[in-house]
């Protein structure tokens, strides 16, 4: 993913969130949860410019993993620090603590439980769903 236009002002809100002293996600999980949100509100099935729920940002944001790096999507995400919904939860949180998104007075971190396998999510677009038949694979010429 590459890095979002963003103005430096919030690339160094940004970078002091993500020190590794202080929080366990890397800037490119920040930015990755920034283009989930802006899909989400861009999305032409939205209809007006709405709230956007954390079960429905954890949909979005496995749907642009699988999209964006194909079989990659789990180990991309594993490397950023996201393994879980609650993962995606907490870096919202965060982002709203440094004013890079807004929260409802409604919104909780409840929200992003358990909302799906994430990593099973990930993974099992690319699982194949019959075994290859043997006759099908090139042949082995031992040398």
């Amino acid at each position: 993913m590459s890095t979002p236009d963003l103005p430096e002002e919030l690339r160094k809100v940004i970078r002091d969130l993500c020190a590794p002293r202080k929080f366990p996600y890397t800037e490119e999980a920040c930015y990755f949860v920034l283009e989930v949100v802006a899909q989400a509100v861009s999305s032409p099935t939205r209809t007006r410019l709405s709230h956007i729920r954390g079960q429905e940002l954890c949909l979005i944001a496995a749907r642009l993993a699988v999209e964006t790096y194909g079989p990659f999507a789990s180990m991309i995400l594993r490397e950023w620090g996201i393994r879980e919904t609650m993962d995606l939860g907490k870096l919202v949180f965060a982002l709203a603590d440094g004013k890079l998104l807004g929260l409802s007075e409604q919104d909780s971190l409840r929200d992003f439980k358990g909302v799906l396998d994430l990593q099973e999510a990930l993974t099992q677009p690319f699982h194949a769903t019959q075994p290859i038949p043997l006759h099908l694979l090139p042949p082995i010429h031992l040398v």
